[in-house]
């Protein structure tokens, strides 16, 4: 019988994203057999147990390791265990020779960009870090999507560092008083979901409403987080499954030989989870307003443009011509977005409707109507869409 590969992950799994990573290596070990994982405990002092880190593998005999890799001394500490490493940190952007995998920061958020743009905002902001590379990484896509509305993004960037050195009042105060300045309605977009819920505080220091006043939007899809926040967050939601199985893959090939010190695999994300703290469509204009709120109040019962027009109380022509001028988009053209919005939040359920179900569920004519929509609005059909989910859950 081999011997059992040994490998260790060195990066915190009780954060809820980072355990579907460790069950995205697992899943590849278990389909190569022979590998035997060295896990973190939780970083609870009350468990009596020390934090897994990479100080402690040094003689450790095992044959490698999936660490998060953030400093100069980490970096010393891969070259000293002498056995293949693969960084999982985004939080530099040089990597020094060792390979890295994680999930794609730019498109992350251009997702961000193009969820509030669909929510009819003009005024953005970003919450975020202004010495971390995936922070800057994510601003970049989410300032890039927003194309020439980036002329009103406002930015609030701190050291990642300060706030563990800042008591909680005085954090709060600070975003409060930078949230007060902000032209209303305006969408922000948070690092990650823990910087999300901070804002979400402040909001309520600053007398601001979430979402009518202030959308707010994470990363991470962390349920903790997010659905225990009050409205709950909507998100980013990272592929962390397959991460951790591309992960897996890298080691596995440098573990018979393969040199990848080049290897920088940046995993696209599933899509947005959304929840309430996004859950309204915002524009000044009240006819606008009215068409949009009939169109989603009637998703399944195929709303004709001449229906959405008398209710906004213009003709069709005149309707069709002022949501274009305003919106950038036709009435049909966010009908279906929101109808693929709509499928995409069903498929994310526990217990998802059949995609033919799914079809009538979300007033499609037809079911290669509903694929064809699908695959041009997302790059994937619905099945796609549906297994990458179950690929990244299971």
């Amino acid at each position: 019988m081999a011997t059992p590969l040994r490998i260790a992950l060195v990066y915190p799994t009780s954060l809820p994203w980072m355990a579907e990573v460790m069950d995205g290596v697992r899943r590849y070990g278990l389909q190569k057999g022979g590998w035997h994982l060295t896990t973190c405990p939780p970083t609870l002092a009350a468990s009596g147990e020390s934090p897994r880190n990479l100080p402690s593998l040094l003689g450790w005999p095992g044959d490698a390791a999936i660490a998060a890799i953030r400093n100069d001394e980490d970096r010393r500490l891969v070259q000293e265990l002498g056995f293949p490493v693969v960084n999982l940190s985004g939080w530099e952007k040089e990597r020094y020779g060792i390979p890295r995998v994680g999930v794609d920061n730019h498109l992350a958020g251009r997702l961000a960009a193009e969820h509030l743009l669909d929510r009819g905002f003009r005024h953005f902001g970003y919450v975020g870090w202004e010495d971390v590379h995936y922070s800057q990484e994510r601003l970049a896509g989410f300032q890039e999507r927003l194309g020439h509305h980036s002329e009103d993004l406002h930015v609030h960037l701190e050291p990642a560092e300060s706030a563990r050195e800042v008591r909680l009042i005085e954090e709060l105060q600070t975003l409060a008083t930078w949230l007060q300045s902000l032209p209303l309605p305006c969408a922000i977009f948070a690092v990650h979901d823990y910087r999300a819920q901070r804002v979400m505080e402040a909001c309520a220091f600053a007398g601001l409403r979430v979402p009518k006043d202030l959308a707010i939007i994470g990363m991470d899809n962390d349920l903790l987080a997010c659905e225990h926040s009050t409205p709950t967050l909507t998100s980013v939601c990272r592929d962390s499954g397959r991460i951790g199985w591309e992960a897996a893959a890298l080691i596995d090939r440098m573990m018979q030989g393969e040199d990848l010190s080049s290897a920088d695999l940046q995993i696209a994300p599933l899509g947005i989870v959304e929840r309430q703290s996004t859950d309204l469509f915002h524009h000044p204009d009240e006819i606008i307003q009215l068409a949009v709120a009939f169109m989603l109040r009637h998703l399944k019962d195929r709303p004709k443009m001449d229906a959405v027009a008398r209710h906004a109380g213009v003709s069709r022509r005149t309707l069709e011509m002022r949501f274009k001028a305003l919106t950038g988009q036709s009435p049909h053209q966010f009908l279906t977005a929101a109808r693929i919005s709509h499928a995409c939040k069903q498929l994310q359920r526990a217990c998802p409707p059949s995609l033919r179900q799914l079809a009538k569920d979300c007033g499609f004519s037809s079911y290669p109507a509903f694929v064809h929509a699908f695959h041009s609005h997302s790059g994937q059909t619905p099945s796609q869409y549906r297994d990458q989910l179950s690929l990244s859950s299971s």
